[in-house]
């Protein structure tokens, strides 16, 4: 189903959204380095007696790549197509029941480890997209985790060494309200609730096996708190 979506977009002749061979081919190697150039393919694919029709080869390379792989390249086009304002790439994005959608946290080039934490919104949008929320509690616990030591390193650099994510959400909460005591406390304590929800339903989710509508909304939902708590954090970084 994703495939087929994607295809339509990127199939649209005479646009700026049209991808030949050597456009897909490009998008690949960006993802894995020493994939063929484009003439180099063609003849691989002739060699081999396969199509070189645009829709069969896109999709035999995409499958032929790893999941990592598959997921980034999925997720580069989508980002390629929308930063040239096409207007139906969120349609891909919220295959998930049609109501997965979010605002995403953008993440500044010079915050800590910028690109990984990054990634890791993008991959929890897949993984919801393909509705494998198992991997979505573990991409959402991991983020969270690597944000909170990004907020740390930067300004409680004595805790650096702390590892857990409650015990770093406590961290970043004390900050935080030290030195905001204009607001009230409950507007950063929930960062501790939010690191404590997190962290037990990751823990019990394997033996929790409500089903796949609850487990996908379960998913949905701490991946909205990871978002909501990235986006209360940027602005003291």
């Amino acid at each position: 189903m994703v495939y087929n979506r994607l295809f339509k977009l990127i199939d649209s002749t005479n646009t700026i959204w049209y991808y030949s061979g050597p456009r897909f081919v490009q998008k690949v190697q960006e993802v894995r380095e020493d994939f063929p150039n484009y003439p180099e393919l063609v003849e691989q694919l002739r060699s081999r007696e396969q199509s070189t029709t645009r829709r069969y080869y896109f999709k035999s390379v995409l499958m032929d790549l790893n999941e990592d792989e598959r997921r980034s390249l999925v997720l580069n086009i989508l980002d390629d197509l929308e930063a040239n304002g096409h207007p139906h790439c969120k349609d891909i994005r919220g295959l998930v029941g049609g109501t997965a959608n979010a605002p995403a946290a953008k993440i500044p080039a010079n915050t800590w480890n910028a690109d990984r934490l990054s990634n890791f919104l993008r991959d929890m949008d897949f993984e919801l997209e393909v509705r494998n929320p198992d991997r979505v509690l573990t991409l959402s616990y991991t983020c969270m985790e690597g944000f909170f030591k990004a907020y740390v390193r930067k300004h409680v650099p004595a805790e650096i060494a702390e590892n857990e994510i409650t015990a770093l959400a406590r961290i970043v909460k004390d900050d935080l309200k030290a030195k905001n005591r204009e607001y009230p406390g409950e507007v950063f304590n929930v960062i501790t609730q939010a690191a404590n929800a997190i962290n037990r339903v990751r823990d019990r989710f394997s033996e929790s096996h409500f089903g796949d509508e609850a487990d996908f909304w379960v998913a949905m939902y701490i991946r909205d708190l990871v978002n909501t708590h990235i986006r209360l954090l940027l602005h003291f970084l």
